[in-house]
């Protein structure tokens, strides 16, 4: 198991958790990720969500690299490699929260299916909202998948295995 949480590199300058704030010193680049493994850019502001998937990963055995930004404004930065994202690394899978500050999950979306160099990057939006229009309006935009947040561990194994299917498509344990 080889699960690296480098979230720390990349957290969101301003916001209310003290689990998001901006990197102390320099930006993990992606000449430095020279072992290559995936990355899984995870928006989310909630401190217990980030938590739990990262945890539902390492049961998985995955072998990625977890960045996670707490708002759609850094989002949007880190994505089009802009200040202290400039070097970043490529998503190989985008978890998405709709619900968060500074930017809508659906306008982040719009702007990832806008950028030509992440139109083949999947995208799982992974929301507290049950609402058939918020989940029809992320497919509709381009999201993958669409999964309620239900507190329940079986929910974030399921977004981990999905993460694992984009990345890893031969490697998922089936059960």
């Amino acid at each position: 198991m080889s699960l690296r949480i480098v979230g720390s590199s990349f957290l969101h300058r301003r916001a209310r958790s003290p689990l998001c704030r901006k990197a102390w010193g320099r930006v993990l680049t992606q000449n430095e990720n020279s072992n290559l493994k995936p990355v899984v850019l995870h928006v989310e502001d909630s401190d217990a969500t980030a938590y739990l998937l990262r945890f539902a990963l390492r049961e998985q055995n995955a072998d990625v690299d977890v960045f996670r930004l707490c708002d759609g404004e850094d989002a949007i930065l880190y994505l089009a490699r802009e200040g202290v994202f400039a070097e970043a690394p490529r998503p190989g899978v985008i978890v998405l929260d709709l619900d968060l500050p500074k930017k809508h999950g659906h306008e982040i979306l719009v702007e990832i299916r806008a950028e030509a160099s992440l139109q083949q990057v999947p995208v799982i939006v992974f929301s507290s909202s049950v609402r058939a229009a918020d989940r029809e309006k992320s497919l509709a935009l381009g999201a993958r998948h669409y999964f309620c947040k239900t507190g329940d561990l079986e929910t974030f194994t399921a977004v981990s295995r999905q993460i694992l299917d984009y990345l890893h498509p031969k490697l998922v344990p089936t059960s």
